[in-house]
Protein backbone atom coordinates (compact mmCIF):
# COMPACT_ATOMS: atom_id res chain seq x y z
CA UNK A 1 0.00 0.00 0.00
CA UNK A 2 1.35 3.13 -0.69
CA UNK A 3 1.01 7.03 0.72
CA UNK A 4 -1.83 7.66 -2.22
CA UNK A 5 -4.49 5.48 -0.60
CA UNK A 6 -3.55 5.06 2.78
CA UNK A 7 -5.43 8.09 3.59
CA UNK A 8 -8.61 6.07 1.74
CA UNK A 9 -8.11 3.59 3.87
CA UNK A 10 -7.69 5.32 7.02
CA UNK A 11 -10.78 7.48 6.25
CA UNK A 12 -12.93 4.05 6.03
CA UNK A 13 -11.94 2.67 9.25
CA UNK A 14 -12.95 5.99 10.98
CA UNK A 15 -16.59 5.41 9.20
CA UNK A 16 -16.69 2.03 10.25
CA UNK A 17 -15.37 3.35 14.41
CA UNK A 18 -17.70 6.48 14.19
CA UNK A 19 -21.15 4.39 12.75
CA UNK A 20 -23.34 3.07 15.56
CA UNK A 21 -25.02 0.71 12.80
CA UNK A 22 -21.18 -1.21 12.07
CA UNK A 23 -21.03 -3.57 15.56
CA UNK A 24 -17.62 -5.63 13.76
CA UNK A 25 -15.35 -5.10 10.96
CA UNK A 26 -13.52 -7.61 8.83
CA UNK A 27 -10.31 -6.60 7.46
CA UNK A 28 -9.07 -8.54 4.53
CA UNK A 29 -5.56 -8.55 3.49
CA UNK A 30 -3.25 -9.81 0.75
CA UNK A 31 -0.27 -7.58 0.83
CA UNK A 32 3.87 -7.84 1.34
CA UNK A 33 3.17 -4.33 3.12
CA UNK A 34 4.43 -0.90 2.02
CA UNK A 35 6.22 2.63 3.35
CA UNK A 36 6.42 2.52 6.86
CA UNK A 37 4.43 5.86 7.57
CA UNK A 38 1.55 4.49 5.72
CA UNK A 39 2.06 0.97 7.45
CA UNK A 40 2.14 2.72 10.71
CA UNK A 41 -1.05 5.13 10.28
CA UNK A 42 -3.03 1.99 9.31
CA UNK A 43 -1.84 0.21 12.53
CA UNK A 44 -2.52 2.80 14.80
CA UNK A 45 -5.77 3.33 13.25
CA UNK A 46 -6.78 -0.11 13.25
CA UNK A 47 -5.64 -0.52 16.96
CA UNK A 48 -8.16 2.24 17.62
CA UNK A 49 -10.96 0.94 15.83
CA UNK A 50 -10.01 -2.51 18.00
CA UNK A 51 -10.55 -0.84 21.26
CA UNK A 52 -14.12 0.59 20.28
CA UNK A 53 -15.25 -2.72 18.03
CA UNK A 54 -15.01 -6.64 17.28
CA UNK A 55 -12.03 -6.50 14.54
CA UNK A 56 -10.64 -9.46 12.44
CA UNK A 57 -8.20 -9.44 10.34
CA UNK A 58 -8.60 -12.27 7.01
CA UNK A 59 -5.22 -13.55 5.43
CA UNK A 60 -6.41 -14.49 1.81
CA UNK A 61 -2.88 -14.99 0.62
CA UNK A 62 0.02 -12.97 2.28
CA UNK A 63 0.20 -10.32 5.22
CA UNK A 64 3.84 -9.71 5.25
CA UNK A 65 5.90 -6.99 7.02
CA UNK A 66 4.00 -4.16 7.06
CA UNK A 67 0.69 -6.10 6.26
CA UNK A 68 0.91 -8.17 9.16
CA UNK A 69 1.95 -5.24 11.25
CA UNK A 70 -1.82 -4.22 10.58
CA UNK A 71 -3.14 -7.58 10.87
CA UNK A 72 -1.55 -7.32 14.37
CA UNK A 73 -4.08 -4.60 15.26
CA UNK A 74 -7.30 -6.38 15.21
CA UNK A 75 -8.61 -8.95 17.68
CA UNK A 76 -8.17 -11.76 15.95
CA UNK A 77 -6.52 -13.32 12.93
CA UNK A 78 -7.88 -15.66 10.22
CA UNK A 79 -5.80 -17.29 7.21
CA UNK A 80 -6.58 -19.43 4.71
CA UNK A 81 -4.25 -22.77 5.06
CA UNK A 82 -1.10 -21.58 2.42
CA UNK A 83 -1.45 -18.30 3.28
CA UNK A 84 1.70 -16.76 4.46
CA UNK A 85 2.40 -14.42 7.41
CA UNK A 86 5.44 -12.65 9.19
CA UNK A 87 8.34 -11.17 7.66
CA UNK A 88 8.35 -8.41 10.56
CA UNK A 89 11.10 -5.95 9.52
CA UNK A 90 12.38 -3.26 7.64
CA UNK A 91 14.19 -2.30 4.83
CA UNK A 92 15.99 1.19 4.59
CA UNK A 93 17.80 2.95 2.03
CA UNK A 94 20.99 4.69 3.70
CA UNK A 95 20.61 8.63 2.98
CA UNK A 96 23.70 9.24 0.37
CA UNK A 97 26.87 10.69 1.09
CA UNK A 98 27.25 14.22 -0.79
CA UNK A 99 29.52 15.91 -3.16
CA UNK A 100 29.52 19.28 -1.40
CA UNK A 101 29.23 22.11 -4.05
CA UNK A 102 30.29 25.54 -4.54
CA UNK A 103 27.09 27.02 -6.49
CA UNK A 104 24.47 25.20 -3.90
CA UNK A 105 24.48 25.52 -0.38
CA UNK A 106 22.94 24.36 2.67
CA UNK A 107 23.27 25.75 5.82
CA UNK A 108 24.34 22.74 8.09
CA UNK A 109 25.78 19.12 7.64
CA UNK A 110 22.80 17.30 7.58
CA UNK A 111 20.77 19.69 5.66
CA UNK A 112 20.97 18.14 2.13
CA UNK A 113 20.76 14.31 3.59
CA UNK A 114 18.43 14.58 6.79
CA UNK A 115 20.12 11.67 8.61
CA UNK A 116 24.54 10.79 9.81
CA UNK A 117 25.31 8.38 7.42
CA UNK A 118 27.14 6.43 9.95
CA UNK A 119 24.40 6.31 12.75
CA UNK A 120 21.37 5.85 10.38
CA UNK A 121 21.38 2.19 11.37
CA UNK A 122 20.42 2.79 14.84
CA UNK A 123 17.76 5.26 13.96
CA UNK A 124 16.25 2.09 11.61
CA UNK A 125 16.58 -0.12 14.84
CA UNK A 126 14.05 2.14 17.25
CA UNK A 127 11.47 1.92 14.37
CA UNK A 128 12.05 -1.97 13.97
CA UNK A 129 11.90 -1.94 17.83
CA UNK A 130 8.78 -0.02 18.14
CA UNK A 131 6.48 -1.79 15.36
CA UNK A 132 7.82 -5.67 16.88
CA UNK A 133 7.27 -4.23 20.59
CA UNK A 134 3.58 -3.06 19.19
CA UNK A 135 3.03 -6.16 17.72
CA UNK A 136 3.82 -8.36 20.82
CA UNK A 137 1.53 -5.80 22.61
CA UNK A 138 -1.34 -6.53 20.21
CA UNK A 139 -1.21 -10.33 20.28
CA UNK A 140 -0.52 -10.08 23.91
CA UNK A 141 -0.27 -14.05 25.27
CA UNK A 142 -1.30 -15.46 22.67
CA UNK A 143 2.52 -15.09 20.65
CA UNK A 144 5.35 -17.41 21.37
CA UNK A 145 8.03 -15.67 19.88
CA UNK A 146 10.54 -13.57 21.36
CA UNK A 147 11.49 -10.30 20.12
CA UNK A 148 14.72 -11.26 18.48
CA UNK A 149 12.83 -14.30 16.97
CA UNK A 150 10.15 -11.77 15.51
CA UNK A 151 12.52 -9.25 14.03
CA UNK A 152 14.32 -12.35 11.84
CA UNK A 153 12.44 -11.17 9.45
CA UNK A 154 10.85 -15.19 8.42
CA UNK A 155 7.41 -16.09 6.96
CA UNK A 156 5.23 -18.35 8.02
CA UNK A 157 2.31 -21.16 6.81
CA UNK A 158 -1.03 -20.30 8.15
CA UNK A 159 -0.54 -23.76 10.24
CA UNK A 160 2.62 -23.00 12.37
CA UNK A 161 1.88 -18.72 12.48
CA UNK A 162 -1.25 -20.62 14.30
CA UNK A 163 1.34 -23.09 16.64
CA UNK A 164 3.74 -19.62 16.99
CA UNK A 165 0.76 -17.60 17.87
CA UNK A 166 0.73 -14.72 14.93
CA UNK A 167 -2.54 -16.13 13.52
CA UNK A 168 -5.69 -17.38 15.24
CA UNK A 169 -7.70 -19.45 13.18
CA UNK A 170 -7.91 -21.17 9.84
CA UNK A 171 -10.70 -21.04 7.90
CA UNK A 172 -11.99 -19.10 5.00
CA UNK A 173 -13.58 -15.41 4.69
CA UNK A 174 -16.86 -16.42 5.64
CA UNK A 175 -15.04 -18.28 8.94
CA UNK A 176 -13.83 -14.56 9.60
CA UNK A 177 -17.13 -13.29 9.75
CA UNK A 178 -18.90 -15.40 11.09
CA UNK A 179 -15.88 -14.88 13.76
CA UNK A 180 -16.83 -11.25 13.64
CA UNK A 181 -20.24 -11.56 13.91
CA UNK A 182 -20.45 -13.68 17.00
CA UNK A 183 -17.83 -12.03 19.21
CA UNK A 184 -20.19 -9.24 18.60
CA UNK A 185 -23.32 -11.08 19.33
CA UNK A 186 -25.17 -10.59 16.40
CA UNK A 187 -27.39 -13.62 15.16
CA UNK A 188 -28.93 -11.15 12.27
CA UNK A 189 -26.86 -8.83 10.42
CA UNK A 190 -26.04 -7.77 6.97
CA UNK A 191 -22.55 -7.63 5.19
CA UNK A 192 -21.16 -4.10 4.15
CA UNK A 193 -18.42 -3.78 1.79
CA UNK A 194 -17.01 -0.42 2.61
CA UNK A 195 -14.74 -0.03 -0.39
CA UNK A 196 -17.17 -1.56 -2.89
CA UNK A 197 -16.69 -0.09 -6.35
CA UNK A 198 -13.34 1.62 -5.42
CA UNK A 199 -11.31 -0.62 -7.56
CA UNK A 200 -10.33 2.59 -9.93
CA UNK A 201 -8.28 4.50 -6.71
CA UNK A 202 -5.04 5.15 -7.53
CA UNK A 203 -2.85 2.06 -5.91
CA UNK A 204 0.81 2.00 -6.53
CA UNK A 205 1.75 -1.06 -8.70
CA UNK A 206 5.02 -1.80 -7.39
CA UNK A 207 3.05 -3.01 -4.10
CA UNK A 208 0.67 -5.21 -6.12
CA UNK A 209 4.00 -6.74 -7.49
CA UNK A 210 5.66 -9.92 -6.74
CA UNK A 211 8.26 -8.44 -9.05
CA UNK A 212 8.94 -5.67 -7.46
CA UNK A 213 12.30 -4.58 -7.50
CA UNK A 214 14.53 -2.10 -5.79
CA UNK A 215 15.26 -0.10 -8.33
CA UNK A 216 11.32 0.64 -9.06
CA UNK A 217 11.31 1.48 -5.34
CA UNK A 218 13.94 3.76 -5.43
CA UNK A 219 12.77 5.88 -8.74
CA UNK A 220 9.39 6.43 -7.08
CA UNK A 221 11.06 7.72 -3.52
CA UNK A 222 13.74 9.73 -2.48
CA UNK A 223 16.66 8.63 0.02
CA UNK A 224 16.38 8.04 3.01
CA UNK A 225 13.69 5.30 2.28
CA UNK A 226 11.96 2.73 4.70
CA UNK A 227 9.64 0.53 4.35
CA UNK A 228 7.85 -2.38 5.41
CA UNK A 229 8.09 -4.74 2.74
CA UNK A 230 8.24 -8.15 1.56
CA UNK A 231 10.01 -8.52 -1.61
CA UNK A 232 10.72 -11.93 -2.70
CA UNK A 233 11.82 -11.80 -6.49
CA UNK A 234 14.04 -8.23 -5.52
CA UNK A 235 17.93 -8.08 -6.05
CA UNK A 236 20.00 -6.75 -3.37
CA UNK A 237 22.21 -5.27 -5.51
CA UNK A 238 21.26 -1.46 -5.18
CA UNK A 239 24.04 1.26 -7.57
CA UNK A 240 27.31 1.02 -5.55
CA UNK A 241 29.64 3.08 -4.91
CA UNK A 242 31.79 4.58 -7.77
CA UNK A 243 34.47 1.72 -8.13
CA UNK A 244 38.18 2.05 -8.47
CA UNK A 245 38.70 1.52 -11.90
CA UNK A 246 41.88 1.59 -13.86
CA UNK A 247 42.52 0.66 -17.30
CA UNK A 248 45.83 -0.88 -18.67
CA UNK A 249 47.30 2.46 -20.52
CA UNK A 250 47.02 4.76 -17.40
CA UNK A 251 48.88 2.22 -15.09
CA UNK A 252 52.47 2.66 -16.47
CA UNK A 253 54.79 4.60 -14.59
CA UNK A 254 58.44 5.74 -14.60
CA UNK A 255 58.92 5.32 -10.73
CA UNK A 256 61.69 3.10 -10.36
CA UNK A 257 60.73 1.43 -7.05
CA UNK A 258 57.58 1.30 -4.94
CA UNK A 259 56.19 -0.78 -1.94
CA UNK A 260 52.51 -1.63 -2.52
CA UNK A 261 50.77 -3.07 -5.41
CA UNK A 262 46.93 -2.78 -5.88
CA UNK A 263 45.56 -5.95 -8.30
CA UNK A 264 43.07 -4.97 -10.00
CA UNK A 265 44.12 -7.45 -12.77
CA UNK A 266 40.81 -9.63 -12.18
CA UNK A 267 38.25 -6.73 -12.31
CA UNK A 268 38.70 -6.56 -8.45
CA UNK A 269 35.98 -4.33 -6.12
CA UNK A 270 36.99 -1.46 -4.13
CA UNK A 271 35.07 1.34 -3.79
CA UNK A 272 36.99 5.05 -3.91
CA UNK A 273 36.46 5.66 -0.59
CA UNK A 274 38.33 2.27 0.49
CA UNK A 275 40.95 2.70 -1.95
CA UNK A 276 41.79 6.28 -0.28
CA UNK A 277 41.79 4.66 3.25
CA UNK A 278 44.76 2.83 1.40
CA UNK A 279 46.38 5.11 0.07
CA UNK A 280 46.21 7.89 2.94
CA UNK A 281 47.92 4.59 6.20
CA UNK A 282 50.19 3.43 3.48
CA UNK A 283 51.34 7.33 2.26
CA UNK A 284 52.00 7.52 5.99
CA UNK A 285 54.46 5.10 6.64
CA UNK A 286 56.17 6.37 3.25
CA UNK A 287 54.73 3.29 1.16
CA UNK A 288 53.72 4.12 -2.35
CA UNK A 289 50.58 2.01 -3.77
CA UNK A 290 50.76 0.99 -7.64
CA UNK A 291 47.90 -0.26 -9.30
CA UNK A 292 48.21 -2.86 -12.05
CA UNK A 293 45.22 -4.53 -14.15
CA UNK A 294 46.68 -6.68 -16.11
CA UNK A 295 48.73 -10.03 -15.26
CA UNK A 296 51.51 -9.02 -16.98
CA UNK A 297 52.01 -5.68 -14.82
CA UNK A 298 51.28 -7.84 -12.00
CA UNK A 299 54.61 -10.26 -12.82
CA UNK A 300 56.52 -7.32 -13.31
CA UNK A 301 55.43 -5.44 -10.32
CA UNK A 302 55.76 -8.17 -7.73
CA UNK A 303 59.60 -7.91 -8.25
CA UNK A 304 59.70 -4.67 -6.45
CA UNK A 305 56.89 -5.12 -4.17
CA UNK A 306 56.84 -5.57 -0.63
CA UNK A 307 53.21 -6.01 -0.23
CA UNK A 308 50.29 -7.20 -2.48
CA UNK A 309 46.76 -5.81 -2.22
CA UNK A 310 44.17 -8.09 -3.39
CA UNK A 311 40.78 -6.35 -3.33
CA UNK A 312 37.40 -8.90 -3.99
CA UNK A 313 38.20 -10.46 -7.47
CA UNK A 314 35.37 -10.62 -10.13
CA UNK A 315 37.46 -13.06 -12.40
CA UNK A 316 39.31 -16.45 -11.11
CA UNK A 317 43.30 -16.71 -10.97
CA UNK A 318 44.92 -19.39 -13.16
CA UNK A 319 47.49 -21.71 -12.56
CA UNK A 320 50.03 -19.56 -14.58
CA UNK A 321 49.15 -16.84 -11.62
CA UNK A 322 48.86 -18.28 -8.70
CA UNK A 323 52.51 -19.83 -9.29
CA UNK A 324 53.53 -15.60 -9.85
CA UNK A 325 51.89 -14.98 -6.22
CA UNK A 326 53.49 -17.99 -4.30
CA UNK A 327 56.73 -17.34 -5.81
CA UNK A 328 56.18 -13.66 -4.91
CA UNK A 329 55.53 -15.13 -1.00
CA UNK A 330 58.45 -17.67 -1.10
CA UNK A 331 60.87 -14.66 -1.41
CA UNK A 332 59.49 -12.79 1.10
CA UNK A 333 56.42 -10.88 -0.29
CA UNK A 334 53.35 -10.31 1.97
CA UNK A 335 49.83 -10.39 0.99
CA UNK A 336 46.35 -8.71 1.96
CA UNK A 337 43.48 -10.24 0.71
CA UNK A 338 40.26 -8.77 1.38
CA UNK A 339 36.73 -9.92 0.14
CA UNK A 340 33.37 -8.76 0.83
CA UNK A 341 30.37 -10.44 0.45
CA UNK A 342 28.28 -7.95 -0.92
CA UNK A 343 30.60 -7.48 -3.68
CA UNK A 344 31.40 -10.63 -5.32
CA UNK A 345 31.22 -14.53 -4.92
CA UNK A 346 33.76 -16.20 -2.99
CA UNK A 347 34.29 -18.62 -5.50
CA UNK A 348 36.59 -16.06 -7.70
CA UNK A 349 38.91 -15.47 -4.57
CA UNK A 350 39.05 -18.64 -3.24
CA UNK A 351 40.49 -19.95 -6.58
CA UNK A 352 43.63 -18.15 -5.35
CA UNK A 353 43.39 -17.95 -1.65
CA UNK A 354 42.85 -21.73 -1.43
CA UNK A 355 46.48 -22.63 -2.42
CA UNK A 356 47.62 -20.30 0.20
CA UNK A 357 45.61 -21.97 3.02
CA UNK A 358 42.43 -19.83 3.07
CA UNK A 359 39.07 -20.05 2.22
CA UNK A 360 36.49 -17.42 2.10
CA UNK A 361 32.81 -18.56 3.30
CA UNK A 362 30.12 -17.56 0.96
CA UNK A 363 26.93 -15.77 2.91
CA UNK A 364 27.65 -13.44 5.56
CA UNK A 365 27.65 -13.08 9.28
CA UNK A 366 25.30 -11.87 11.31
CA UNK A 367 24.44 -10.88 15.43
CA UNK A 368 21.17 -10.31 16.19
CA UNK A 369 21.44 -9.05 20.01
CA UNK A 370 25.44 -7.86 19.84
CA UNK A 371 25.44 -5.69 16.63
CA UNK A 372 26.31 -1.83 15.56
CA UNK A 373 23.28 -0.62 15.18
CA UNK A 374 22.12 -3.33 12.50
CA UNK A 375 22.41 -7.13 12.47
CA UNK A 376 25.26 -7.23 9.78
CA UNK A 377 27.61 -5.25 11.28
CA UNK A 378 29.23 -7.27 13.73
CA UNK A 379 31.90 -6.69 16.84
CA UNK A 380 35.05 -8.84 16.05
CA UNK A 381 37.56 -9.21 18.80
CA UNK A 382 41.48 -10.35 18.81
CA UNK A 383 42.25 -13.68 19.99
CA UNK A 384 46.00 -13.17 20.71
CA UNK A 385 48.04 -9.93 21.83
CA UNK A 386 50.76 -9.23 18.66
CA UNK A 387 51.22 -6.22 16.38
CA UNK A 388 47.85 -6.80 14.52
CA UNK A 389 46.21 -6.29 17.58
CA UNK A 390 48.30 -3.68 19.33
CA UNK A 391 45.87 -0.82 21.32
CA UNK A 392 42.44 -2.72 19.54
CA UNK A 393 39.75 -3.93 22.24
CA UNK A 394 37.13 -4.26 19.38
CA UNK A 395 36.41 -3.36 16.06
CA UNK A 396 33.02 -3.69 13.69
CA UNK A 397 33.04 -5.58 10.79
CA UNK A 398 30.26 -4.53 7.77
CA UNK A 399 28.35 -7.52 6.53
CA UNK A 400 31.80 -9.80 6.66
CA UNK A 401 31.98 -14.00 6.00
CA UNK A 402 33.64 -16.35 7.67
CA UNK A 403 37.18 -17.60 7.14
CA UNK A 404 38.58 -21.27 7.55
CA UNK A 405 42.26 -21.89 8.01
CA UNK A 406 44.23 -22.92 10.15
CA UNK A 407 46.49 -20.24 10.55
CA UNK A 408 46.56 -20.08 14.62
CA UNK A 409 46.50 -15.74 14.61
CA UNK A 410 42.71 -14.81 13.87
CA UNK A 411 39.91 -11.89 14.79
CA UNK A 412 37.07 -13.89 16.20
CA UNK A 413 33.25 -12.54 16.23
CA UNK A 414 31.24 -11.83 19.11
CA UNK A 415 29.28 -14.51 20.83
CA UNK A 416 25.59 -15.01 19.25
CA UNK A 417 27.18 -14.49 15.63
CA UNK A 418 25.40 -16.44 12.89
CA UNK A 419 26.66 -17.88 9.74
CA UNK A 420 23.39 -17.19 6.82
CA UNK A 421 24.74 -20.45 5.44
CA UNK A 422 24.59 -22.28 8.26
CA UNK A 423 22.14 -20.96 10.79
CA UNK A 424 24.08 -21.53 13.44
CA UNK A 425 26.55 -19.88 16.04
CA UNK A 426 29.89 -21.41 15.82
CA UNK A 427 33.18 -19.37 16.44
CA UNK A 428 33.83 -17.58 13.22
CA UNK A 429 36.38 -15.99 12.27
CA UNK A 430 36.58 -13.07 9.57
CA UNK A 431 40.15 -12.29 10.45
CA UNK A 432 42.84 -14.78 10.25
CA UNK A 433 46.71 -14.01 9.18
CA UNK A 434 50.18 -15.29 9.57
CA UNK A 435 53.21 -13.53 9.10
CA UNK A 436 52.87 -13.59 5.45
CA UNK A 437 49.69 -13.06 4.97
CA UNK A 438 46.49 -11.32 6.15
CA UNK A 439 43.06 -12.17 4.75
CA UNK A 440 39.61 -10.28 6.01
CA UNK A 441 36.61 -11.04 4.78
CA UNK A 442 35.22 -7.46 4.47
CA UNK A 443 36.10 -4.44 2.61
CA UNK A 444 33.45 -2.08 3.79
CA UNK A 445 35.30 -1.43 7.35
CA UNK A 446 37.67 0.55 5.03
CA UNK A 447 35.01 3.26 4.16
CA UNK A 448 36.45 6.49 5.34
CA UNK A 449 33.24 6.89 7.61
CA UNK A 450 33.44 3.34 9.06
CA UNK A 451 36.98 4.33 10.09
CA UNK A 452 35.29 6.20 13.31
CA UNK A 453 33.63 3.04 14.35
CA UNK A 454 35.22 1.16 17.75
CA UNK A 455 39.33 0.69 16.92
CA UNK A 456 38.53 0.85 13.45
CA UNK A 457 41.07 3.15 12.67
CA UNK A 458 43.59 1.74 14.96
CA UNK A 459 43.34 -1.79 13.68
CA UNK A 460 44.02 -0.42 9.87
CA UNK A 461 47.34 1.38 11.26
CA UNK A 462 48.28 -1.93 12.40
CA UNK A 463 47.63 -3.80 9.52
CA UNK A 464 49.95 -1.39 7.51
CA UNK A 465 52.46 -1.54 9.70
CA UNK A 466 52.27 -5.44 10.02
CA UNK A 467 52.61 -5.81 6.41
CA UNK A 468 55.59 -2.81 6.04
CA UNK A 469 57.36 -4.71 8.90
CA UNK A 470 60.95 -5.60 8.54
CA UNK A 471 61.62 -9.39 8.77
CA UNK A 472 63.43 -9.97 12.45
Amino acid sequence: MSEYNSSFYVSLIYRALKSNDIKAVVIYIDSPGGVASTMESMFYAVRKLSEEKVTVAYVGGMAASGAYYVASACRYIVASPSSVVGNVGIIAVVPPLVVPSEYVIETGPYKATGFSYLYFPFNVSHILEKMANNIIEARRNRIRLTFHEIIQGKLYFAVEAIRLGLVDYEGSLIDAIELAAREAGLREYDIIYLNKGESSLPILPETLSWNITYSSLLSRYSKPTILLLYVPRASFTFIREDMLRYYSRECHSSVASYEVVLDLSHKNLITLLQFQTLQEKFMRYGAYIKIVASSEELTYALDKAKVLIIPTPSLDYSDEEIKVVMDYLDKGGRILLLFDPSLSYAYYMNSLSSRLGIVFSEGYLYNMKNCFGYYRNIYVYPSTADDLSENVSAIVLFTATHIYSNFTSYFEASNGTMSLVTENEDLFKPIVYSEKIVAIGDQTFLNTLNTCVADNRLFIDNIVRYLLKEKD
